[in-house]
């Protein structure tokens, strides 16, 4: 039994590992550039400076792969993050 709840708890990681890594989701590799978090800052809201006026998902899974994060983090005012630049396309 404790063999088979580690296999599945690894195939439902590989799963969302392979979801949240998808190259699909990020339709515009382009730019990034170097942010400075402010007090209040989030990905959602940097997605709306960012990325402009589609869906902001695909923003926010390519800046969590630019990071390195594998999940929504706390931004920390002072924190620089890689963001991408998609404003202009």
């Amino acid at each position: 039994m404790h063999n088979l709840l580690q296999t599945v708890g690894l195939v439902a990681g590989c799963v969302l590992l392979s979801w949240a890594l998808d190259p699909a989701d990020d339709p515009r590799p382009g730019a990034q550039v170097a942010v400075r978090v402010v007090a209040g800052d989030t990905l959602w809201g940097l997605a709306g400076t960012y990325h402009g006026d589609s869906d902001k998902r695909a923003w926010v899974r390519a800046a969590k792969r630019a990071n390195g994060w594998p999940v929504n983090p706390t931004l920390q005012p002072g924190q620089t993050i890689a963001a991408p630049d998609w404003r202009d396309e």
